[in-house]
């Protein structure tokens, strides 16, 4: 987790906003998966695109307008995993 974090697109401008990458597609060079560390103990799940911005300032602003490449998976990210474990079962 510290590596995506820290040294990796996109964790190394969303993490300094408050963003943490929670997950990625495959081999690591597709979209990701981040959730705001600041809002709540159950926040939002936001799908980030490969190469959408260049600065953690135009990440931010494109994952908060969900615009270019960026959308909001769950209102919730406990909707997003129940959702997950009721297709399971």
């Amino acid at each position: 987790m510290e590596e995506v974090n820290c040294d990796s697109y996109s964790g190394m401008y969303v993490l300094p906003a408050n963003y943490l990458v929670i997950g990625y597609g495959a081999d690591w060079a597709d979209n990701c998966f981040v959730i705001p560390t600041d809002q709540s103990d159950d926040p939002p799940l936001y799908e980030v695109l490969h190469d959408v911005a260049l600065s953690t300032e135009e990440l931010v602003s494109t994952i908060k307008s969900g615009a270019g490449g960026c959308e909001k998976i769950a209102d919730k990210l406990s909707i997003f995993v129940g959702n997950a474990i009721a297709l399971k079962t």
